[in-house]
């Protein structure tokens, strides 16, 4: 051994360092392989506060490969960050840019499967809406239309939820078939998740129409998905629900309409109150006295007796005598 000697590369005094010099090389070469991300952060740190002028600075960053590499040898213990606090907060600023970036890309993409989604759901409201148009009834082409809403993910259901919301022309045929459309959307959820996202998007979608503007779709829709779950729901919104499903009811003069919606509100009368039960009563017998379609009055009849435990009792005595005059 023989002490005194000088680093050629660092030109620093050694303790001590080995007689034979083919070795002593060795294994300094050894020793800076091992520390060789700690003479790289040195190296960059240096250099970074000697240069001059903004462009040279950012260049003497690290990059944000770079800072891994750099946390994964801390974790290994090779490297120690003591005394380089400053210049590792300001290379954080090197992955800016790239988490822009990811950003930018993933909202891109976002944005296309939205699209795509929205464009597949207007084809399936498309295809229904033709379909019943000729046949007024559900064929195979139809029915395959909802076994695609029903294999579809969250998203394009989401989305075909929205485009009906939107598309009036779409929305009888939905209102005819709510039981196939249910089972379509949420057949497969059983932890409630997409009913509860699907009966928000619709509550806020009814809150910013006026009464007269509720369309009895949107009103059943969110009527027959609370009907599945009440406890799940909550009374005050079951109230919600009512409020709406009973402005649908005073919005539209179809008897074949108005005697789905009040068969819903028959399964959901407990939680609505007798003057809401006793208006739709009102408005079925109306329109029962004032319809010549025999089918038409059969099915608002069923409607009245459905509300019959809730209605006063001589409003429930006139429905009972309606249904028995018309041979119900």
């Amino acid at each position: 051994m023989r002490s005194g000697l000088l680093d050629p590369q660092t030109e620093s005094q050694c303790s001590w360092t080995l007689h034979h010099d083919y070795l002593a090389r060795l294994i300094i070469t050894t020793h800076r392989y091992a520390a060789r991300w700690q003479r790289f952060l040195q190296a960059r740190s240096h250099t970074f506060y000697t240069v001059t002028g903004l462009r040279s600075r950012w260049q003497a960053l690290l990059s944000p490969w770079e800072q891994l590499r750099l946390l994964f040898e801390t974790q290994r213990g090779q490297v120690n960050l003591e005394n380089h606090g400053i210049f590792l907060i300001l290379s954080t600023a090197k992955v800016i840019p790239f988490i822009l970036a990811l950003l930018l890309a993933l909202s891109g993409t976002n944005l296309v499967l939205d699209w795509q989604a929205r464009n597949a759901a207007d084809l399936v409201l498309s295809n229904l809406n033709n379909t019943y148009k000729v046949t007024a009834s559900l064929d195979g082409d139809a029915l395959r239309q909802f076994w695609v809403l029903a294999a579809a993910n969250q998203r394009f259901k989401t989305a075909f939820v929205q485009r009906s919301l939107a598309n009036a022309n779409s929305q009888t045929t939905l209102v005819n078939h709510m039981e196939m459309l249910n089972q379509s959307l949420f057949g497969l959820d059983p932890q409630f998740r997409q009913r509860r996202h699907t009966l928000n998007l619709i509550l806020t979608d009814l809150n910013r129409r006026k009464n007269s503007q509720i369309t009895p779709y949107s009103a059943l829709l969110a009527a027959t998905i609370y009907a599945t779950g009440p406890e799940v729901f909550g009374i005050a919104t079951g109230s919600t629900v009512i409020q709406y499903l009973t402005a649908a009811m005073r919005a539209t003069n179809d008897g074949a309409i108005l005697s789905i919606l009040g068969m819903t509100l028959g399964k959901l009368s407990v939680y609505s109150t007798p003057e809401q039960v006793k208006d739709c009563a009102n408005r079925l017998v109306t329109n029962m006295l004032a319809n010549s379609d025999r089918r038409q009055i059969i099915q608002i009849g069923q409607a009245l007796n459905s509300l019959e435990p809730k209605l006063p009792a001589l409003q429930a005595q006139m429905a009972a005598e309606l249904y028995k005059k018309y041979g119900f």
